[in-house]
């Protein structure tokens, strides 16, 4: 990363060579700013992988399509929600697509969110709980294989031992 040029360098074929053009700044500051730089670029990379969509890859409505994260912003408040891919690409009118078309993220989340909570609770089952995080979205996709979105109802399948299996139905 960084323009060797201004240190009186080319890169040619992946190689750092001498160039014929005389440096316009030090190798200390150019180094001192390319750090810097590499330090931003990479915060940012990781702010970015990082989502605040708890459910991420684990939505579904009744169709089977994929519910993506998206949000919209009006004055200055962002909503998160999870859109339904055919509403999404507007194709639902020619995809056979779901009865719910988008949901609130943060609805959504808090219902699944409290219902595992509930159902590990009463299954009295201590390291499921505290492996699982729940917060954790990683963590959660490592218990849910998936959650099916109804306009009544949703439906969340656990994985276990290996296996998926619908375990209730929340209205």
């Amino acid at each position: 990363m960084g323009n060797h040029f201004y240190i009186g360098e080319v890169k040619y074929k992946n190689e750092i060579l001498p160039g014929g053009q005389p440096p316009i700044m030090d190798r200390a500051l150019f180094e001192a700013v390319r750090q810097k730089a590499l330090a931003q670029w990479s915060h940012r990379t990781i702010v970015r992988s990082k989502s605040d969509h708890l459910l991420t890859g684990l939505l579904f409505d009744d169709a089977g399509h994929r519910m993506v994260p998206t949000h919209a912003a009006k004055a200055g408040v962002r909503y998160r929600y999870y859109v339904s891919t055919p509403f999404l690409h507007g194709e639902a009118k020619t995809a056979s697509a779901g009865s719910v078309s988008r949901v609130p993220a943060a609805d959504i989340e808090d219902v699944v969110v409290k219902f595992l909570k509930a159902h590990w609770a009463a299954k009295q089952d201590k390291s499921t709980t505290s492996a699982a995080r729940i917060g954790d979205r990683g963590a959660l996709a490592r218990w849910v294989a998936g959650v099916i979105v109804h306009k009544d109802r949703l439906i969340v399948r656990l994985k276990s031992d290996g296996q998926q299996r619908v375990l209730s139905m929340i209205k």
